[in-house]
């Protein structure tokens, strides 16, 4: 997957950066826009879709196995399992961005159309988990911070300014190579933070696995 996410950005820094802001070539036979890793319905984000639903889909094998081991907080893990599903949709279909379209043209305000309901929803989902986070052992709970942090860090920071940028300074040719810039940092940043949390899942599977084998407890913390 890390080699998955090299490999992505950098051909969309190529596209972005080489051929669209040095060459001037907008899509070359489609290529450009098709790797562009800010852009809908493309390449990246059929992968972003795909890694999100293995997520989902390691989620729902560490909830049944969980559950067989009656490790404490099974039912959140097949909750986060449902979360994962959903933002694999929204990544495929960007639900987010339909949803707040009509609010943006209304208020003219990016900040009120998702930032600040996109803060919100962090902050319950974050308050509704954090027992379940603070009881993971030591080792997974710091791979889980460090990625919900690199995923929402782009997905509502850097969206957040890029998003101001574009409201305020629209069709202005002098913003156009800060926003590719901060849009391949943000999606970067997302790509990092599934990864990670992939890893944190595989491993605290690999544990749960031996416990199954070993037929002893499973790991508490």
């Amino acid at each position: 997957m890390s080699a998955i996410v090299v490999a992505l950005v950098g051909a969309s820094a190529v596209g972005q950066f080489f051929l669209k802001f040095y060459l001037g070539r907008d899509s070359v036979f489609g290529i450009v826009p098709f790797l562009n890793v800010g852009m809908e319905d493309n390449l990246p984000t059929w992968y972003s879709s795909s890694a999100l639903l293995f997520c989902a889909a390691t989620l729902g094998v560490i909830a049944q196995r969980a559950r067989a081991l009656r490790v404490p907080h099974h039912t959140a893990w097949a909750a986060l399992c449902g979360i994962f599903v959903l933002l694999s949709i929204d990544e495929a279909v960007s639900l987010h961005e339909g949803m707040t379209r009509p609010v943006r043209d209304h208020v003219a305000d990016y900040f009120s159309a998702w930032v600040i309901p996109g803060a919100i929803l962090v902050l319950i989902v974050g308050l509704a988990f954090l027992r379940f986070v603070r009881d993971l052992p030591r080792r997974t709970r710091r791979l889980v911070v460090l990625a919900g942090t690199l995923f929402v860090s782009g997905a509502l920071g850097l969206e957040a300014v890029a998003g101001i940028i574009r409201t305020s300074h629209a069709y202005n040719p002098d913003t156009q190579l800060p926003l590719a810039i901060l849009t391949t940092l943000e999606e970067l940043l997302e790509m990092v933070g599934i990864v990670v949390f992939a890893y944190a899942l595989l491993d605290y599977l690999g544990g749960l696995t031996r416990a199954r084998e070993a037929d002893v407890p499973a790991p508490v913390r």
